[in-house]
């Protein structure tokens, strides 16, 4: 047992400091900046949240929030908007996948929670509100009323600030997304093109984007040993959870209870141990309660195994699919032995 945890800390690596910062992100006014620092190597396990003046003074840290760095737009007065995109784990019985294509990358990820919006203020944090079932990928903050431009599965949404929702424009919309000038148009990119679209969803002439700044110097995080060691809790939680997930596929459903409580634990102690770092309390909630929703019953864990299953059966599919000029397989017998036949092949070549 000791030699599986082993090889599951090796798996997600160790903590490690800060590392490839993305560019800072200004204010349509220039006035105020902001610096997200991820945390984490190989795998980013937190993000810290610094706010401050365009030229890089009076930086403060306004939060961390658990996973990868996510989106951020600013509010009238001194308000931020944070899209925070949660951790994810490889699917159950995707790697096999990943070395039929030829990016060994290629791998279905899915994530441990919902990605979720904040709203950070002098007086703290609070969720902002989305219609049920919208997990947001991209989001951009309007410069005059903090309206959201969001995309999801079904397409871009303009989101008001109690939450009601507009569908712009449906389909496979991803960000950047960028507001014009006077907030009355968002481009993104629509099946791969650019588009600019007005507030009634009809396209309009694209608008100049500013050049990028590059003044104004990146925060020195402080306090990095609480971090460190509140990344640490994260992995060891991380790993709990990776044992529970595996014995879930595995039909064990006791031993994948028992491991995702214990996962439950180790998410509950970062909250209590390192809110007083800047670590949102609020963040850490949220895999409480989705670990939780999947220990219910029997039941739920069946149907987590499932949809993950068909998942990474469907991008079986497709690679088949693509590999075979759009051809389809005519059951999962000849799915099976054409995936088995080509990794072999696949393998003499590479070892040729």
């Amino acid at each position: 047992m000791l030699r599986n945890c082993a090889l599951i800390v090796a798996l997600l690596g160790l903590a490690a400091r800060t590392y490839g910062a993305p560019a800072a992100v200004y204010s349509p006014d220039g006035q105020r900046a902001v610096w997200l620092v991820p945390g984490g190597k190989p795998k980013v396990l937190l993000t810290q949240v610094w706010h401050g003046r365009s030229d890089g003074t009076m930086p403060t840290m306004v939060g961390i929030y658990l996973g990868p760095p996510g989106d951020v737009g600013f509010l009238p007065g001194n308000g931020l908007v944070y899209l925070e995109r949660g951790l994810d784990h490889v699917a159950y019985g995707t790697t096999p996948l990943s070395r039929l294509t030829a990016d060994t990358t290629n791998q279905r990820r899915l994530p441990l929670v919902r990605n979720r919006i904040w709203r950070i203020d002098g007086s703290g944090e609070s969720l902002w509100p989305l219609p049920d079932g919208m997990d947001p990928v991209d989001m951009s903050v309007a410069p005059d009323d903090g309206r959201l431009a969001v995309t999801d599965h079904q397409g871009l949404w303009i989101v008001d600030v109690r939450g009601r929702a507009t569908l712009l424009v449906g389909g496979h919309v991803q960000g950047p997304l960028r507001w014009s000038a006077n907030a009355d148009a968002v481009a993104g990119f629509l099946d791969g093109k650019l588009h600019c679209v007005g507030m009634d969803g009809t396209e309009v002439p694209a608008w100049p984007v500013p050049l990028a700044r590059r003044n104004g110097r990146q925060p020195v995080p402080d306090g990095e040993t609480e971090i460190d060691a509140a990344m640490l809790k994260v992995h060891q939680a991380l790993n709990w959870w990776v044992r529970g997930h595996h014995a879930m596929h595995r039909g064990e459903y006791r031993s994948a209870r028992d491991a995702y409580r214990e996962s439950v634990g180790g998410f509950k102690d970062i909250r209590k141990k390192y809110t007083a770092v800047g670590l949102s309390r609020g963040s850490c909630q949220g895999y409480v309660d989705a670990i939780r929703t999947r220990i219910i019953n029997d039941e739920v864990l069946e149907e987590a195994v499932c949809v993950e299953r068909l998942l990474v059966l469907g991008d079986l599919i497709s690679e088949f699919n693509s590999v075979r000029d759009h051809g389809i397989p005519l059951n999962l017998g000849a799915l099976l032995t054409w995936a088995s036949d080509e990794l072999e092949q696949r393998q003499e070549e590479g070892t040729a």
